[in-house]
């Protein structure tokens, strides 16, 4: 492959997929191969000529002993959906196809994952320390056309929160041209009209591929499916049922808690506590009563156990306006919803239950964590909207780790005005 970077992704997650792809397709400078153990994703890249590898358990196995690091905090083993023989047996096969892969064909110069927080992404952290491999780790930032992307990891783990402010600093002089206040007075009028968020939106696409993986790992790979498949009559029902819990008009004096997604990364590894158990202790801290608006992507009967506190007037549920609640509340309590960060953006206060990449953020660092270190791209297009600027920041946010952080404030600054 001459002098072109290979850049492996390593894919669990459709979406993820979709937005490789389409990477791959506008990056006309590198070479990507994509690693999956789902089938619809395989077929997906071949369906667009992008060189691709199925994983499964009639793979063949390493000749040579692979260490398998602690995987008790995945998202696999920590909603069951592996067991924690299967998650080092997936762990094995991808460690091995990735070193067959460079052995047979070619040096791998990047690994890109989405989330991190899976098997496929310990995956890359195993790889990041023992080889020295550059890797990124992707995420939605929940703001539009914008994506999160990470050396060490996302969420909690990610360099961003480890290292904090010495690290965001390190980006404050890379600007694209971009009024901030217009951005944020923007931002606060679409959020206080937004009906829905994507991810609920994309819940409500009917997915045949779905039936084709379920069917596939469940004989032959391994399972990808949590709860939260099982879910979808239940979110069905909710839609149904939302005006029977709507209080006719916002009252006055509450605090406002966002629920989140049950499976969700955040929660599930994030956290101690759950969605009930962190409003049960906002009852106890607070006088006012606790609004609580359910994520559109969850299931409602996650709540049916605050039946008692409902009844007393003491928790409301609501499908209002996520910014009417947040401008409205005298106090934000967040687990560590996206929310945190919103309510944070209009100055409100706000207390975290769980780790949280926006907890110690001030306006300042609002501002250069959205100006300069969020990415530029689309998550949800079907086109890939992934500028071309925006492609190579990527790849210098992986460069960076050897480049050394003195000298990216300088260039990122000429890759974004050249």
């Amino acid at each position: 492959m001459g002098n072109t970077n290979v850049t492996l992704c390593l894919v669990d997650y459709g979406k993820a997929a979709d937005f490789f792809i389409s990477l791959s397709k506008l990056d006309k400078t590198r070479k990507y191969i994509i690693l999956t153990h789902l089938p619809s994703v395989y077929i997906k890249c071949k369906k667009n000529k992008i060189a691709s590898r199925l994983i499964h358990k009639l793979s063949k196995k390493s000749k040579f002993f692979i260490p398998v690091p602690d995987l008790q905090k995945t998202r696999e083993l920590a909603l069951g959906i592996l067991t924690s023989e299967e998650a080092a047996s997936l762990f094995r096969y991808y460690v091995n196809e990735i070193r067959c892969l460079e052995f047979k064909f070619t040096k791998i110069d990047y690994l890109f994952v989405w989330n991190g927080q899976t098997v496929a992404g310990e995956v890359c952290t195993f790889l990041r320390n023992e080889e020295k491999k550059k890797t990124l780790y992707f995420e939605i930032a929940n703001i539009n056309n914008r994506i999160f992307v990470d050396p060490w990891g996302v969420n909690s783990r990610s360099k961003l929160n480890i290292c904090g402010e010495d690290y965001l600093r390190n980006f404050s002089n890379n600007s694209e041209d971009m009024n901030y206040e217009e951005w944020k007075n923007k931002y606060i009028e679409d959020k206080r009209n937004a009906s829905s968020i994507p991810q609920a939106k994309n819940l409500s696409e009917k997915n045949l591929s779905l039936l084709l993986d379920y069917m596939f790992t469940t004989a032959f790979g391994y399972k990808f499916f949590s709860k939260r498949s099982k879910d979808n009559k239940a979110r069905v029902k909710k839609r149904k049922h939302q005006a029977r819990f709507e209080e006719k008009e916002l009252i006055k004096d509450f605090v406002f808690f966002p629920g989140q997604v049950h499976d969700d990364t955040q929660l599930i590894l994030n956290s101690k506590i759950g969605n009930v158990e962190a409003i049960r202790k906002i009852v106890e801290l607070e006088n006012l009563p606790v609004i609580v608006k359910p994520h559109p992507a969850g299931s409602p009967e996650e709540y049916s156990g605050l039946s008692d506190l409902i009844n007393q007037g003491r928790v409301i549920i609501s499908y209002r306006n996520t910014f009417e609640l947040i401008e409205n509340a005298a106090r934000i309590y967040t687990i560590n919803s996206t929310v945190g960060f919103e309510a944070k953006l209009l100055g409100k206060e706000v207390i975290f239950f769980g780790r949280s990449l926006y907890e110690k953020f001030d306006r300042e660092s609002l501002k250069n964590y959205v100006k300069n270190y969020l990415i530029v791209a689309d998550f949800f297009s079907p086109e890939g909207n992934i500028p071309k600027e925006s492609i190579e920041r990527i790849y210098l946010r992986a460069d960076m780790e050897t480049l050394g952080h003195d000298k990216t404030d300088v260039i990122e600054s000429n890759v974004l005005h050249n």
